[in-house]
C-alpha cells in the first residue's frame, strides 16, 4: 500500500453531533490541523444507537441491520455537511481518493464505497455485523487511500492502556472489536478530544 503524506482520514465520532458547540470546535480543530486534506467518516450517533436498540426488541438479520447503520452514518453525514457548509460531501471513491490533489477538507458518504469498492480493495476486509461500526469503516477507509493518519475524535480521551493496547480500548468500549484488526495496517492512529 502507497502511503499518501498529504491525507488524512478523520472518524468524527457520532455522539458529539449532539454538542451544541459541534460546529466551532469542528472548525477550531480543522484551522490547528490545515497542513493537510481531510476526509470525514462521522458516526452514526444516536440513529444507531436508535437502530440497535430497534434491533433488540425486533430482531433484525445482521445483513440488514449493518446496512441500515451506514444509511443512518450518511444522514449523519449530510447533516455535518449542512451544518459545516464549506465541508464537501463526496460519495465516489475515486473522489475520495483525489482529494490529495484538491487541498479540500470533505465529508465521506460511505455507502457506495462499502458496497462497491471496498469488498474488492486490498487488505483486510470488513466483515457484516454489530462488530463494525464508523471506527473500522474509517479506518478501512484510510488503509484503501493510503491516507498517513487516521484520527479518531471522540468524546472522551483515550487513556495510556487503551493508547498503546487496541484490544484494551475495545474491551473499554473506545473502538468496536473490529478496529483491532486493521491497526497493523495503518501508519498511524491518534485519538484526540475537541
Amino acid at each position: 500500500m502507497i502511503v499518501n503524506p498529504a491525507l488524512e482520514v478523520v472518524k468524527l465520532g457520532g455522539s458529539l453531533l449532539a454538542r451544541p458547540d459541534l460546529v466551532p470546535a469542528v472548525r477550531a480543530w480543522l484551522a490547528d490541523n490545515q497542513d493537510r486534506p481531510v476526509v470525514f467518516v462521522v458516526g452514526g450517533g444516536s440513529l444507531v444507537d436508535h437502530l440497535r436498540e430497534v434491533c433488540r426488541t425486533m430482531p433484525v438479520d445482521d445483513h440488514t441491520a449493518h446496512w441500515l447503520a451506514i444509511d443512518a452514518m450518511e444522514l449523519s453525514a449530510h447533516w455535518l455537511a449542512w451544518r459545516i457548509p464549506e465541508l464537501a460531501t463526496v460519495a465516489h471513491y475515486d473522489k475520495a481518493a483525489a482529494i490529495k490533489d484538491t487541498c479540500r477538507t470533505s465529508v465521506m458518504l460511505c455507502g457506495l464505497f462499502l458496497r462497491e469498492n471496498e469488498p474488492l480493495l486490498p487488505g483486510t476486509r470488513l466483515p457484516i455485523g454489530w462488530q463494525v461500526t464508523s471506527d473500522s469503516i474509517a479506518a478501512r477507509l484510510a488503509v484503501c487511500l493510503g491516507a498517513s493518519r487516521l484520527t479518531l475524535i471522540k468524546s472522551r480521551a483515550a487513556t495510556a492502556a487503551e493508547s498503546t493496547d487496541w484490544h484494551q480500548a475495545t474491551r473499554s468500549g473506545l473502538v468496536d472489536a473490529f478496529f483491532p484488526s486493521l491497526v497493523g495496517e495503518l501508519t498511524e492512529v491518534r485519538v484526540v478530544t475537541i
